[in-house]
């Protein structure tokens, strides 16, 4: 008896194909990922045949998952999820057998703003659809396929972090704790490393939570930028900065996701840090504005919607006004819309102390159309402030739909998280 189902509806050269085969796994930890810009509604067509025995029916049957997010308002609140489960299925079937049988399902998954299945206060996450195909033969044997999920994305997250060569604040081992902070605590579906020498990242792919975050890997070459995701990448570009350092290959990247209709963006920076300025005799400023303006001669509008990210080592707010000066350095970058940092737009942490002030690690948005609309924002810490071990240097988190959330640690800050939406 052979068995097989096919889907329609993710689009030309991307549709699947799964097989029937005795003892078929019933866990699949890489899905198919779906976006709200295309993909909306998926057709599973199941067919079955059997010559000799001949079939007496062919099913499909699954389970679809509704996951919602409650906004995060505190610093220091835990992120909430809740789900409800839908069974859905099809049978095709007779107490006589036939030759062959065939049998369709058809998922309507709808999108962020048609989504009405989530209680009051929570916002859409994402949809997770797990199908197999079962076939019954003339002599009642059963042929199923593995399990497979299909995972509609109405937000997504994508995380900054600066992880010091995989060493945390007390110099140990930290891929463990990267791990469980990505995929346990905040489900990062794309993280910028900084500080990730090629070695770190054959460390961090033994961890075995990072397996699906890892799927898909982009580097810049020079051991220190990473890009890892869940979501395919399309294009990974490489832009070397004109202005050289010493000892160092001075560059920065950005990727391109594949998601389904839409292909923002994501740039991964590390800008020069004040001791490496001062040890090589350059003015910080100038330099890092140099280097901005050349970072926005690549990313600046027309083009598809982006994110810019990374460790910016300067802080982007001074205490006199508080709140209100953006750093000279970033003129290019502030003054050319449509991007926006998310710390402007939903306002900071509102602590007096300078450190847990966005210093570092920065994300900016580009706000266009089609491109990404805020949902919420807020801090977010790995460890209790001041307090090792930290991962490493502070972290940023923020987070889309058909968008973002980003994290990262340095010194002794911590995260902060945005979330946002595809328009």
């Amino acid at each position: 008896m052979g068995l097989k189902y096919v889907t329609s509806g993710i689009g030309a050269g991307k549709e699947k194909t799964v097989v029937g085969v005795a003892n078929a796994a019933t866990t699949n930890p890489f899905p198919t990922y779906l976006f709200t810009q295309a993909q909306k509604s998926l057709t599973f067509t199941a067919t079955t045949e059997d010559p000799l025995r001949g079939v007496k029916s062919v099913k499909l049957i699954g389970e679809l998952t509704v996951w919602c997010m409650a906004p995060r308002h505190s610093v220091y609140s835990t992120e909430m999820r809740s789900s409800q489960t839908f069974n859905l299925s099809n049978e095709n079937s007779s107490a006589t057998a036939s030759p062959s049988r065939s049998v369709s399902l058809t998922a309507t998954f709808k999108s962020y703003a048609e989504e009405t299945r989530c209680g009051t206060g929570l916002l859409p996450y994402r949809l997770d659809l797990a199908l197999t195909a079962h076939a019954l033969d003339g002599n009642n044997h059963v042929l199923k396929t593995p399990l497979r999920r299909y995972v509609f994305v109405q937000s997504f997250k994508v995380a900054t972090f600066n992880i010091r060569n995989g060493k945390n604040m007390s110099n140990q081992d930290s891929a463990g704790m990267i791990s469980s902070y990505l995929e346990l605590d905040h489900k990062v579906d794309i993280v910028l490393f900084q500080e990730t020498h090629e070695n770190t990242v054959s460390r961090l792919l033994t961890e075995p939570g990072l397996r699906e975050l890892s799927l898909h890997r982009a580097l810049s070459g020079n051991n220190d930028l990473a890009v890892f995701s869940r979501f395919p990448i399309a294009q990974n570009v490489v832009v070397p900065f004109s202005q050289p350092l010493r000892d160092y290959v001075h560059r920065w990247h950005y990727v391109v996701m594949d998601m389904g209709g839409f292909n923002p963006r994501i740039a991964n920076l590390h800008l020069i840090a004040t001791s490496v300025a001062e040890e090589r005799d350059l003015d910080e400023l100038t330099y890092r504005r140099q280097e901005m303006d050349e970072v926005m001669w690549v990313m600046r509008p027309p083009g598809p919607p982006s994110i810019i990210a990374g460790d910016f080592n300067a802080p982007v707010y001074k205490d006199n006004p508080p709140y209100t000066y953006i750093r000279w350095e970033w003129d290019s970058l502030y003054f050319t819309p449509p991007y926006k940092h998310f710390c402007m737009v939903a306002g900071c942490e509102t602590t007096p102390e300078v450190l847990p002030r966005y210093n570092l690690d920065q994300i900016w948005l580009g706000m266009s159309t089609p491109g990404f609309a805020i949902v919420d924002a807020y801090t977010a810490f790995d460890e209790p402030m001041y307090e090792p071990p930290f991962i490493s240097e502070p972290v940023e988190m923020e987070r889309a739909s058909q968008g973002v959330e980003e994290t990262r640690c340095r010194t002794s800050q911590c995260p902060r998280a945005r979330r946002i939406r595809a328009t």
